[in-house]
């Protein structure tokens, strides 16, 4: 059924971002026999985010044979697919990915002789990790702790690109009776890269990140979207190059539509979150030392240049970020608990953890959503450029009488992508997340 969606030219080459090709999709049974169920299926849906752990694979299924039943399915089964896609410039992109199902939603009798519901399906480490715990001391820098964790207990291949090894500051912990993720993100709660939080992640083609904001910005930005109602490329003919083709095809991947934004300038919620100021007490066991120590909003690691906050911005008087007593923080450490070794409590400094939760309070501050045409590449975790028009028109509009909106401007992270594999082609719906602004909010334009 899917593969009736794809538009290709003679050659195989696809004639625009929406264009996929289904190479193949099986349903592996307990004995490993493999059952084509290519014509049953109407829509893959695969969804990825930074906040979660583990992606999520959504396959409908029209089933006109009553699978179900006839092959006497009990749920451990797995389903393996492949898509792909050949661009003009013929390079091909492809993912292959092994799922197991976890559940079957919204079965329903749509007529006599067919059922349609939804295969809701998981990866192999998700999976396994709902049915073992783990109780045991680590040590080590925290990003070889996680390595380990992925390789021995969740059985996680290909770490090596994705996980890269640290040098960072070595501690001991031991880690309670948990579930391997939970042990992850226990283990998160205290790391930090300048201030900026990690994140655990698999993405669509089921590679697992571990990643912090600072290395995510680092990166750079991967790619420009707009709303603009023109093209730069003219729809190229059979006749083109494919130099020509590949930058309308491209183009066409960086239009924006069905696009939405959520503004939340108001500094009610984030600043009761830590987000300009809060103070941290800290707690030495072994000699009963308290130290309360403040934290200010220092305007580092931002996706763009301006501050989310005016230089002028003030609550009864007071300058926002010299508040520091709405949000706290209460570490217990012990330097004696490994003799001279770090626990796990002093992997994260005062400072470290008042900025990771400054930064997470922040990123709220513009949250927009919208459709673009597939694009292979295009991953939760990276940094993209919108180049999106005001409404309003104004003095400083270019050679075609446009202008771009400062507001809702500027570099965002992408927090979580939608992938959705139908009969009318390959779309992706993107959520992405600002935390500062293309200009200052202490020049008013007007």
């Amino acid at each position: 059924m899917l593969s009736n969606a794809a538009s290709h030219d003679a050659d195989s080459v696809a004639r625009s971002p929406k264009s996929f090709d289904i190479d193949e999709i099986f349903l592996v049974l307990r004995d490993n026999t493999n059952i084509d169920i290519e014509n049953l299926v109407s829509k893959i849906e695969i969804s990825e985010s930074i906040f979660r752990l583990a992606s999520i694979v959504k396959i409908d299924i029209v089933d006109t044979n009553d699978i179900i039943d006839l092959l006497k399915l009990d749920g451990t089964e797995t389903i393996k697919f492949t898509i792909s896609r050949k661009e003009p410039n013929k390079e091909v992109y492809r993912w292959s990915r092994k799922i197991i199902i976890a559940k079957v939603d919204g079965f329903k009798k749509t007529k006599p002789g067919v059922s349609q519901y939804t295969f809701i399906c998981l990866p192999e480490y998700a999976y396994l990790n709902q049915f073992k715990t783990i109780s045991k001391a680590v040590s080590g820098c925290f990003k070889n702790t996680v390595r380990g964790i992925c390789k021995q207990d969740l059985g996680i291949p290909q770490l090596d690109t994705f996980i890269d090894r640290s040098d960072g500051t070595n501690f001991k912990a031991i880690i309670p009776i948990m579930k391997p993720l939970s042990a992850i993100e226990w283990l998160m709660r205290n790391a930090d890269d300048g201030g900026t939080p990690y994140y655990f992640y698999q993405t669509a083609d089921g590679k697992v990140f571990l990643r912090s904001k600072k290395q995510m910005i680092g990166d750079g930005v991967y790619r420009t979207y707009n709303n603009k109602p023109f093209f730069s490329f003219e729809k190229p003919v059979i006749d083109d190059s494919e130099e020509s083709k590949q930058s309308y095809f491209d183009e066409l991947k960086q239009k924006i539509s069905k696009d939405s934004s959520n503004v939340n300038l108001s500094k009610y919620m984030t600043g009761s979150e830590g987000a300009f100021g809060s103070t941290i007490h800290k707690i030495e066991i072994s000699d009963k030392k308290y130290t309360p120590d403040t934290f200010k909003f220092d305007n580092k690691n931002l996706l763009n240049k301006y501050q989310p906050i005016g230089e002028d911005s003030k609550i009864n008087n007071t300058l926002i970020n010299t508040l520091t007593t709405g949000k706290n923080y209460f570490i217990n450490s012990n330097s004696l608990a490994f003799n001279d070794d770090k626990n796990y409590h002093d992997n994260a400094s005062s400072d470290a953890v008042a900025n990771m939760y400054s930064h997470k309070a922040l990123q709220d501050t513009i949250s927009q959503s919208f459709t673009v045409f597939g694009d292979f590449e295009l991953h939760a975790g990276k940094i993209i450029n919108l180049d999106l028009l005001r409404v309003a028109e104004l003095q400083d509009e270019d050679e075609r009488g446009f202008v771009n909106s400062e507001l809702l401007s500027g570099n965002h992270l992408i927090t979580s992508i939608y992938h959705t594999f139908a009969v009318d082609g390959y779309t992706m719906h993107v959520e992405v997340k600002k935390d500062s602004f293309i200009a200052s909010l202490d020049e008013r334009r007007l």
